[in-house]
């Protein structure tokens, strides 16, 4: 999933704008985003009120949440949020939201000024996929989900109690889990005691595991490799971030990668030698693994950055 561009799809469901008078078309497949731009007349709640209007919103099964000012550097999203909430008695089908589909032309993610989501969570009991973008005043507050199967965090730099607010939900069936952690010059201020709970298999139904876009990524990739959650992933993505030798050499030395089969080390700082090391034990283990890179190979850790910052 890139930021560089709107979602298409989203948790296998086709993605498309609308606009008011535009017929509710597919549901089954189809879900809409709901955004603004700089010379709409309407506002994002006054697009929500008549989308909710047509004849057969009740049908919705999910809602990407757009742009939704032009002054998103100063205003947060709470406002789309709490409309949606208020709407959830229209909306008795809905299991999938994505909150802050922006891009970087429309803000910068280290600019979008989200909120707590879980509100937004609970007042969907059938929630079963979430997504949301932007780190600054994101919360989770005592997140309880039963359904929700899918959660994605995008963000440039994420703050330790909202990473510990996730570690520490109760989310029984979640299958697939996506952080992009992010780099302290943009909000990161956990660490990997943070993830532990997640390390130590809270979340046992996972397999698909992404601690992403860090810049201690190779610290991550060394608790990560022997950790208990490893042993029932089918991928582990350590993405995005600043992986290098020392992070790599620690998947390599892994006992319990049997049951994986994608890993997924794109964007690195690995040294060819190391790459091929990796393609070379991915091949033994039955395994596929993503070696390629955008960035430069930096042996002394200087000047490494994530893929996703401001």
């Amino acid at each position: 999933m890139t930021i560089g561009n709107h979602l298409d799809k989203f948790a296998g469901y086709k993605v498309e704008d609308w606009e008011p008078g535009k017929p509710l078309q597919n549901l089954e497949n189809t879900i809409y985003r709901i955004a603004v731009d700089y010379d709409d007349k309407q506002t994002w709640d006054e697009k929500l009120s008549k989308y909710l209007a047509e004849s057969n919103a009740k049908e919705t099964r999910g809602l990407v949440l757009g742009a939704y000012s032009e002054e998103m550097y100063e205003e947060s999203s709470a406002g789309p949020i709490n409309a949606v909430i208020a709407a959830k008695d229209q909306l008795p089908l809905l299991d999938t939201l994505f909150v802050n589909d922006i891009t970087y032309e429309e803000n910068e993610i280290s600019w979008i000024i989200n909120t707590d989501n879980a509100p937004l969570i609970h007042a969907f009991p059938k929630l079963k996929h979430f997504g949301t973008r932007g780190g600054n005043d994101l919360g989770f507050t005592n997140l309880n989900a039963p359904e929700l199967e899918t959660l994605i965090v995008q963000s440039g730099g994420l703050d330790s109690t909202t990473i510990k607010e996730i570690a520490n939900a109760n989310l029984p069936k979640l299958k697939h889990l996506e952080i992009y952690l992010g780099t302290e010059e943009y909000g990161y201020t956990g660490s990997v005691e943070d993830l532990q709970p997640i390390l130590q298999d809270r979340f046992n139904q996972l397999t698909y595991l992404g601690l992403m876009n860090c810049d201690e990524q190779d610290n991550i990739a060394k608790a990560v490799a022997n950790s208990p959650v490893v042993t029932h992933l089918d991928t582990l993505d350590l993405s995005l971030g600043t992986l290098g030798d020392k992070g790599a050499q620690a998947l390599l030395d892994a006992k319990n990668l049997d049951n994986l089969k994608h890993l997924d080390l794109n964007h690195n700082y690995l040294s060819e030698e190391m790459a091929k090391k990796l393609q070379a034990f991915a091949a033994a283990k039955g395994f596929t693994i993503d070696v390629s890179s955008d960035a430069d190979y930096d042996e002394d850790d200087d000047w490494r950055y994530v893929s996703i910052g401001e």
